[in-house]
């Protein structure tokens, strides 16, 4: 499955996770090929291709694809009913996490740039991922998401694939708005070349965040999706492009 890569972390043998990757796919430029969102202008019958595609070489139908608004909602798929079209349920609600109990129900986000963050416990009862901008971040989407889980000293949490500090360039205002919301924030901004500019960290912040929320073992964090170009989407690098499932569940 070249259009997958699993992650690697110390998660119950239950718990899967997944990301999904640009290639092998059927979506045309600028989407070429694996683009799984429906809302960035591509063809829809090469979208929902893409999406059948997925369930089956994952061999899971009950995906939820939420209506990411760069906020702070946190989708529980065990108040939405899988007999019922769960992707409707969400639609109308709008939100950038979701979690379960449930097995074989799929949580997801997409992506092309901002942070997608995996959580579970200890126990491999709950799972969950959250759809993490530099918005979600200021917003408090992480630990809205944490707050759904019985004990956040339990989680576990991973970093999934996101712009790096090598390619996030801010202006002075985001980073005056991180440093008045944690000014311990000033170790993730590096001054740019270009003058009144800042190359951020959203992965350091995001570890950040968990760790205050006490969430002590935080894996991944060390691709960029600007810079490889063949494996991601990115809409900072490309602004028409695709977008990448962030997928985990109970089996």
């Amino acid at each position: 499955m070249y259009n997958i890569q699993w992650i690697k972390w110390p998660a119950p043998p239950q718990v899967k996770a997944c990301y999904t990757l640009r290639s092998g796919g059927t979506s045309q430029p600028p989407y070429r090929s694996f683009n799984l969102g429906d809302h960035v202008g591509d063809n829809n019958f090469d979208v929902a291709a893409n999406r059948q595609q997925l369930s089956k070489n994952l061999q899971q139908e009950d995906i939820t694809w939420l209506n990411q608004v760069h906020g702070t909602q946190v989708l529980s798929l065990d108040s939405v009913s899988s007999e019922n079209n769960s992707h409707i349920a969400a639609e109308e609600k709008g939100a950038d996490a979701s979690t379960t109990r449930q097995s074989n129900r799929l949580c997801c986000v997409m992506t092309a740039d901002c942070l997608p963050v995996f959580f579970c416990n200890t126990d491999g009862t709950q799972v969950a991922v959250a759809h993490a901008g530099w918005r979600g971040l200021l917003g408090g989407i992480l630990q809205e998401t944490l707050a759904t889980f019985e004990l956040p000293s339990s989680v576990i949490a991973y970093l999934g694939p996101a712009i790096s500090d090598q390619a996030f360039e801010v202006g002075d205002d985001l980073r005056m708005a991180f440093l008045c919301h944690n000014a311990s924030f000033t170790h993730y901004f590096e001054a740019s070349q270009k003058p009144n500019k800042w190359m951020a960290d959203l992965y350091g912040i995001a570890t950040a965040i968990l760790h205050q929320a006490g969430v002590s073992d935080v894996y991944g964090g060390g691709r960029c999706t600007f810079t490889e170009k063949d494996a991601f989407f990115s809409y900072r690098r490309d602004g028409i492009t695709g977008r990448m499932a962030n997928l985990i569940w109970l089996e």
